[in-house]
């Protein structure tokens, strides 16, 4: 979901989860010093494409999780840390079950991509390290009862695009009266 102006400058104040990947040199996209000129300058990366399709994506990655488990989450909830510093902004977040999601898609994997940033085969654990210090961060900010993360990921985009065939046209209009 697109992050609002407001939400943006609230940001500002804290040290996020993703923050939190790029500090400790997780993140490929972002380092420290990104995370410096974000929160004093304010200035912020402009949006990829695939952080576009992240923001379209994750509410269906977090309704798909929701139906798949029968529960309900609470959305883009942010919370700040005891100490301040710190703060987290949940994807999906379940207070009841102590459970929080975070929604991710992912383009296809490069073959050079190093093994730290892979995400594993469906089923398995194996997550990138920049989202396995996300989550934890998000954990130590929901508190020690929060025992359970799950990452719902999307992946790949393939964007096939195909022209009209008048043969096909042609025959679903010649069966439609059979």
């Amino acid at each position: 979901m697109a992050i609002t102006p407001e939400q943006r400058e609230a940001r500002r104040k804290h040290i996020g989860s993703s923050d939190s990947a790029a500090i400790m040199g997780a993140c490929p996209w972002s380092d420290a010093y990104d995370v410096y000129v974000s929160k004093v300058l304010g200035e912020s990366k402009k949006q990829t494409q695939a952080m576009a399709y992240g923001d379209l994506l994750e509410d269906a990655c977090l309704r798909y999780f929701e139906r798949k488990h029968n529960l309900t989450l609470a959305r883009e909830v942010m919370r700040v840390h005891d100490g301040g510093i710190f703060a987290a902004n949940f994807d999906g977040i379940n207070d009841d079950l102590k459970i929080i999601v975070e929604a991710k898609w992912c383009a296809e994997e490069r073959p050079d991509t190093p093994d730290d940033q892979r995400w594993g085969r469906a089923g398995s654990s194996h997550i990138p390290r920049r989202t396995l210090i996300q989550v934890q961060h998000q954990m130590l900010i929901a508190g020690p009862e929060y025992q359970t993360a799950h990452a719902v990921v999307m992946r790949g985009w393939n964007g096939l695009a195909f022209g009209r065939s008048e043969e096909h046209t042609s025959e679903l209009q010649s069966r439609q009266y059979l």
